[in-house]
């Protein structure tokens, strides 16, 4: 009985040491949800935060060449990090911030991209096709 234990224990060990690294690389993930810019829905994209906190942006359908704040936040009104970021010429966002949730806790984390003159929100993180 006592070897048979040790003996599952061991395997459930193994499991889980081998299923850490993938659980660790990415622990916040969403979609970005846009609003209409010049009469068309701006594509959208998709953000995440991984295990070390570093949050990364891809965004597309944006204006061209346009300067935006990225923000990641815990509460909506809150956010705990904000930097400037830019569209290309295609209008994409692609930008990835080193530890910009490092050392955080948040029930509900969020991530937005918001116009730089007025900081309305342009797109903001939302979750689809939940069951």
């Amino acid at each position: 009985m006592t070897k048979s234990f040790f003996q599952a224990s061991g395997v459930l060990l193994a499991v889980g040491l081998f299923a850490a690294p993938a659980f660790a690389k990415n622990v916040f993930r969403v979609n970005f949800f846009c609003d209409i810019i010049f009469g068309e829905e701006a594509g959208g994209g998709k953000g995440k935060i991984n295990g070390k906190g570093d949050a990364e942006f891809n965004v597309k359908g944006l204006e061209t060449d346009t300067a935006y704040r990225c923000i990641v936040f815990c509460e909506e009104n809150e956010p705990f990090f904000d930097e400037a970021c830019e569209t290309d010429a295609k209008g994409k966002l692609k930008v990835s911030f080193k530890g910009a949730a490092a050392g955080r806790l948040c029930e509900h984390p969020g991530m937005a991209v918001l116009d730089s003159e007025t900081l309305d929100e342009v797109c903001v993180s939302g979750f689809d096709d939940l069951p």
